[in-house]
């Protein structure tokens, strides 16, 4: 949780730079870029987290490397180094990225259900979403049989829970406060 608060001070400050300074999207590739070779490249990653390695040396490895890159990108890597966070760069890139889509009216929806649904379901699902919230979406889908039927919907940091799992728990809550007695199904 502190990882994701200190990586959305970084994101929200670099993505005003983004906008002052033109296209935020073109940002985003190059921080995508950033995020990948470091992904890529265990032993780079590292080598920047580690305390033994002088900044100096973190900061020329990320100049020669990221030369490409433009100086905003530099200059903030340079920072990260600087402050000590080196290792909240992806959570950053992520953040960013969530912060650019939210810009362009993209929101996160997670679609849980207890069986696969097929394409035919999904796309009806997701022009309900679209409808209801009025924005683009973005839907990831998982399957968890535990719910055993309906789904549980995450938009943000709002659930939606309408699964089977949930409303027999809540069945079973409910009878136990009225002093019935409650035997789960062997």
């Amino acid at each position: 949780m502190v990882h994701e608060a200190v990586a959305q001070r970084y994101a929200s400050a670099l993505f005003e730079l983004g906008q002052s300074q033109g296209d935020p999207a073109v940002l985003q590739k190059e921080l995508n870029a950033v995020d990948t070779s470091l992904t890529l490249h265990p032993q780079l990653s590292l080598a920047l987290r580690a305390p033994n390695v002088p900044d100096t040396v973190k900061k020329r490895i990320l100049r020669d490397l990221f030369s490409k890159q433009s100086p905003w990108v530099l200059n903030f890597l340079s920072l990260l180094v600087d402050k000590k966070r080196e290792a909240y760069v992806s959570e950053i890139v992520r953040q960013y990225g969530k912060l650019l889509e939210a810009s362009q009216g993209i929101i996160d929806a997670e679609v849980e259900t207890a069986v696969p649904m097929s394409d035919k379901v999904k796309a009806t699902f997701k022009v309900a979403l679209i409808e209801k919230t009025g924005k683009n979406v973005k839907t990831s889908w998982k399957v968890n049989p535990d719910l055993l039927g309906g789904y549980v919907l995450r938009i943000g940091d709002r659930l939606l829970d309408n699964s089977l799992s949930s409303r027999l728990s809540g069945m079973q809550r409910a009878l136990e406060g009225s002093g019935a007695t409650w035997k789960k199904p062997t």
